[in-house]
């Protein structure tokens, strides 16, 4: 294992090593925690509001109309 670690620092460089680690902790805590559902009923919730009333929302206009 030391060995992977070694070759991944040469070709990754450390940095990219402690990240890959962090994104792999949160992935695995939101998933057991099942914080997901929470996130996906809100995209599902409000992604027909999205599309319904595209036109009224702020950033759907160029500044300056």
């Amino acid at each position: 294992m030391l060995w992977i670690y070694d070759e991944a620092t040469n070709s990754l460089g450390v940095r990219a090593l402690i990240l890959d680690a962090v994104v792999s902790l949160l992935r695995g805590w939101l998933i057991r925690s099942e914080v997901w559902k929470w996130v996906v009923a809100g995209i599902v919730g409000i992604l027909p509001l999205m599309i319904a009333f595209g036109s009224f929302l702020p950033w759907s206009t160029p500044l300056g109309r």
